[in-house]
C-alpha cells in the first residue's frame, strides 16, 4: 500500500505544474435566485444546469443560451440533493421531508413520489443505465427505485448511521455507499442472491465522496481529510492520498491519464495522479464549499461549483491573465468570489463564509472603538442585542420596564437593554443568540476593551449556527443551559425545602391505570434517535403520541393536554431530542408540575432532576427491559407511589425567561469580575458537550462526532 502525502511529493515531479496552468473564469451568472442555492448538478454534456435552493425551488437552465427554462417549487423545505440521469430524461431530488421526487427534465412533470424513508435523504443518484435511482437517508437505509414504475427494487440497511454518498459503476452492475458510520459498502447486484455486500473500513470519519474509475479502482473521501484509492477486484487499499487541510466533499476521476479531482472545504481543489500518488495541481478556489466537481470533456478543464478552470498549455500568460491564474504551487491570497452584489441575486453556493478570515480579524485587529468620554460608574450598563432571539427582535421598552427599575424583577436600574447597533461602542455587553441567525458579514467591525461578548442559547449544539464553533477568542461569557456556563439560562432548577412539607398528604397516585406511556413531541427527527428507542419500547408497553409529529394534535394548551393524557397514562416519556451534557428541557418540569404521571427520562445528567422523581431509561439494558419495569410498577401501587414522595422534601423552581439578564446586569456592575475569553468555542460548545445517539442495532448509545454535529442541518417537518 502506497502512502504519500502532498508535502512528500518529490520536487522533480513538478514539471507538469510548471508546464500547465489553470485559468479561472466564472460561468455565466444565472440570475433570479431570491434564496440561497444549496446544491447543483450539470448534465453529462454540460448543456443543462439544475439548481436546488434552501427555499425549495428547483431551477433548470440551458447553459448554451444562458436561459432559465423551468422553475419548480417543492413545498417540503430546502432541496438537500439533486441529480440528473445520464440521458438527461429525468432528474431526482430529495428535500427536508422523507420523500424522493422523480421529474421529467423537459417538462418538469412529477413522474413519481417515492416513499419509503423514515428520515430525509442527503444523496440521490441514478444508475449508469438510468433504470434505477438510489437514495441514501438519515434512517441508515439505501433504497433503489425503479425509474419506470416507482417501485422499491432494493432496500439496504447495512449502515448504522446516515448514508451520505452513493456511486454507480459506469458499465458494471456495482454500487458503493458511504456513511457517517465511517464505513463503505460495495453491492454487486449480479451476486446479491448468493453473497452479502462487502464492508470496507479505512476512514475515521464521515464518507462524503465516492467515485468509480474506468480503471480497476474506486475512490472514497470524507471528513478525515484523506482519499483512499481501492482495488475494485480485491477491495484492498491501493493508496492513501494525504495533505488536505479540510473535509473532502466531492471526488471524481479523469481516467486518462488516471487522475482524480477532489474538492475540499479549505478552499482548494486538488488533482492527484492515482498511479503515482502525486498531487499534480492544487488550485485556490472560491471561499466556499464546492458541492459539484467534474472534468470537462476532452480534459480541457474542470468545473467546480458553477465556476470553470481551463487548462492553459504552454501559453505565454499576460500579466493581466496571470493575476487570475491559480498556480498549483502557491495558494493565492486573493479569493475570487463567485457571487455578485446582493441586488443581482446571482447564483450563490451555500456557506459563503471564510472562517479563517473571521478568526484572523478578531485576533489581530486593534480595538478601534474610541474611549467613552465622561464615563462614570453611576451610568447604567448598556446591554446590546446584536441579533434577534430566533427571528424575534427584543422588546426594549417592555424589558427595561419589566426588569430594570427599582421595583422591577431585577431590583436594579443600573442596566438598559437596546437593539440599536449605533450603541455598539457604548455597550458594556453584546449578546449574540446562537440561532439569531449569525452571519459573518453582519458581525461588529469594531470592539472595545471594556465589552463582554455573550453567547446566548437554550438549544443543543446541533441546532447552533455552525459559524459559532469557529469564533475562537471571540466570546467572553456564555449564557446557556450548561451548568458550567457563566450565566444560567436553564429551563428549571430544583432545591430542597427548608423543612419537609407536612401538608403533602400520602395518597394513591396510580388510580387503577394500566401500563401505558404518553409523550408530546414536535421535533420528528431527533439527533438522539429517540424514535428508534420508542419503536422497541412500544412492543412491550403501548405508547400514545401527541403533537406535531402525530395525527393526534393538541388542540388546547399544553398543560390541559398533559392533564388529559394523565387520565389513562401513568408514565410520560420525557425524552430529549439531544443526548448532550446538561441538556434538559421543560418536558420533565411540565409533567411533574401539571399531572400525576411519572416522567421517564433518558439522560446522562440525573443530578439535574429531583431525586426520586423519575425513571432513567439509560439505567436499563434495553427498551424491552424498561417496558417490563413499567409493567411491574403498575402492578405494585406502593412502588409506583414512591416516585411522588419527593413532593415533601423538594420543590421545582421555574426561572423567568429574562432572569439571565438580571444575572448579566449584576456581573457587569461587579468591578471585581475577572477577565475571561473562550479561546476554543468548538471545544467548549461541541467537544465538551459529549453528545450521543441511540443505535438500535447496537442496543446502546454511541458518541456523535463533533464534525457531524457542526455540519448537521435540522430536517424540515
Amino acid at each position: 500500500m502506497k502512502i504519500l502525502s502532498e508535502e512528500q511529493t518529490p520536487k522533480h515531479k513538478t514539471s507538469l505544474q510548471q508546464k500547465n496552468m489553470f485559468s479561472h473564469r466564472s460561468l455565466a451568472l444565472y440570475g433570479g435566485h431570491e434564496d440561497e442555492v444549496n446544491c447543483l448538478v450539470f448534465s453529462c454534456d454540460f448543456e443543462i444546469l439544475l439548481t436546488g435552493s434552501i427555499g425549495g425551488y428547483i431551477r433548470i437552465w440551458n447553459t448554451v443560451h444562458h436561459r432559465l427554462t423551468l422553475k419548480i417549487q417543492q413545498r417540503a423545505g430546502r432541496i438537500r440533493a439533486i441529480t440528473i440521469s445520464n440521458d438527461d430524461k429525468y432528474f431526482a431530488t430529495s428535500a427536508n421531508d422523507t420523500d424522493v421526487r422523480l421529474y421529467e427534465t423537459r417538462t418538469g412533470r412529477l413522474v413519481h413520489l417515492l416513499k419509503g424513508h423514515q428520515y430525509p435523504s442527503d444523496c440521490v443518484q441514478f444508475s449508469s443505465n438510468d433504470r434505477l435511482v438510489a437514495s441514501g437517508s438519515w434512517d441508515c437505509r439505501t433504497i433503489l427505485w425503479s425509474v419506470t414504475t416507482g417501485e422499491q427494487m432494493y432496500n439496504f440497511d447495512n449502515h448504522t448511521n446516515a448514508v451520505q454518498s452513493i456511486a454507480f459503476h459506469s458499465y458494471r452492475n456495482i454500487m458503493i455507499t458511504g456513511s457517517h458510520d465511517h464505513n463503505i459498502f460495495l453491492y454487486d447486484f449480479d451476486k446479491l442472491s448468493s453473497s452479502t455486500p462487502v464492508k470496507l473500513q479505512g476512514h475515521s470519519n464521515n464518507v462524503q465522496g465516492l467515485a468509480f474509475s474506468s480503471l480497476p479502482y474506486f475512490a472514497s473521501a470524507g471528513w478525515d481529510k484523506s482519499i483512499i484509492i481501492w482495488h475494485l477486484e480485491t477491495c484492498r487499499i491501493h493508496s492513501r492520498l494525504y495533505g488536505h487541510t479540510g473535509w473532502i466533499h466531492a471526488v471524481v476521476f479523469r481516467d486518462n491519464p488516471g487522475s482524480i479531482l477532489a474538492s475540499i472545504d479549505d478552499d482548494t481543489v486538488r488533482v492527484w495522479n492515482i498511479l503515482t500518488s502525486i498531487c499534480s495541481y492544487r488550485l485556490k478556489i472560491l471561499s466556499d464549499v464546492s458541492c459539484f466537481v467534474r472534468f470537462l470533456p476532452n480534459n480541457r478543464g474542470i468545473v467546480i461549483g458553477s465556476a470553470i478552470y481551463e487548462v492553459l498549455f504552454d501559453q505565454q500568460v499576460s500579466s493581466h491573465t496571470r493575476s487570475k491564474t491559480k498556480h498549483v504551487c502557491e495558494p493565492s491570497t486573493v479569493i475570487t468570489k463567485l457571487t455578485t452584489s446582493p441586488t443581482n441575486n446571482a447564483l450563490k453556493i451555500k456557506l459563503t463564509i471564510d472562517y479563517r478570515d473571521a478568526q484572523k480579524f478578531y485576533l489581530t485587529q486593534q480595538l478601534t472603538c474610541q474611549k467613552r468620554l465622561n464615563q462614570t460608574e453611576q451610568k447604567p450598563k448598556i446591554i446590546l442585542f446584536w441579533t434577534k432571539i430566533f427571528t424575534t427582535p427584543i422588546d426594549e421598552r417592555y424589558v427595561n420596564n419589566y426588569l430594570f427599575t427599582s421595583s422591577g424583577r431585577c431590583s436594579t436600574d443600573r442596566c438598559l437593554v437596546t437593539s440599536n447597533r449605533q450603541q455598539l461602542c457604548a455597550s458594556d455587553a453584546v449578546i449574540f443568540h446562537a440561532r439569531g441567525p449569525i452571519h459573518m458579514h453582519d458581525m461588529p467591525k469594531v470592539r472595545s476593551a471594556h465589552q463582554r461578548y455573550v453567547l446566548l442559547t437554550k438549544e443543543p449544539p446541533y441546532k447552533t449556527t455552525a459559524i459559532v464553533g469557529h469564533l475562537n477568542s471571540f466570546f467572553n461569557w456564555t449564557a446557556t443551559y450548561r451548568v458550567d456556563s457563566d450565566i444560567s439560562y436553564r429551563y428549571f432548577q430544583w432545591r430542597q425545602k427548608s423543612e419537609p412539607d407536612k401538608n403533602v398528604n400520602k395518597q394513591s397516585y396510580l388510580n387503577n391505570r394500566q401500563a401505558r406511556a404518553a409523550l408530546m413531541i414536535s421535533n420528528c427527527y431527533s439527533q438522539s434517535n429517540r424514535e428508534e428507542y420508542l419503536e422497541r419500547l412500544e412492543t412491550i408497553v403501548p405508547v400514545t403520541r401527541m403533537g406535531y409529529c402525530s395525527s393526534n394534535k393538541c388542540p388546547r394548551s399544553r398543560d390541559s393536554c398533559l392533564k388529559e393524557l394523565a387520565v389513562a397514562h401513568p408514565f410520560y416519556l420525557a425524552f430529549e431530542n439531544s443526548l448532550c451534557r446538561d441538556y434538559v428541557t421543560e418536558k420533565y418540569a411540565n409533567v411533574i408540575t401539571t399531572s400525576q404521571m411519572i416522567p421517564v427520562i433518558f439522560s446522562h445528567a440525573p443530578n439535574l432532576y429531583i431525586p426520586g422523581s423519575y425513571i432513567n431509561a439509560n439505567q436499563f439494558s434495553s427498551p424491552e427491559e424498561l417496558g417490563r419495569f413499567l409493567i411491574y410498577l403498575v402492578s405494585n401501587a406502593t412502588a409506583y407511589d414512591s416516585y411522588f414522595a419527593w413532593k415533601r422534601e423538594y420543590e421545582l423552581v421555574i426561572p423567568d425567561e429574562n432572569d439571565y439578564l438580571c444575572e448579566l446586569c449584576r456581573k457587569l456592575n461587579n468591578s471585581t469580575e475577572p477577565y475571561k475569553i473562550y479561546s476554543s468555542m468548538k471545544q467548549w460548545l461541541y467537544t465538551d458537550a459529549t453528545c450521543q445517539r441511540w443505535v438500535s442495532k447496537l442496543n446502546r448509545t454511541i458518541d456523535v462526532s463533533v464534525d457531524e454535529t457542526m455540519d448537521y442541518e435540522e430536517p424540515w417537518f
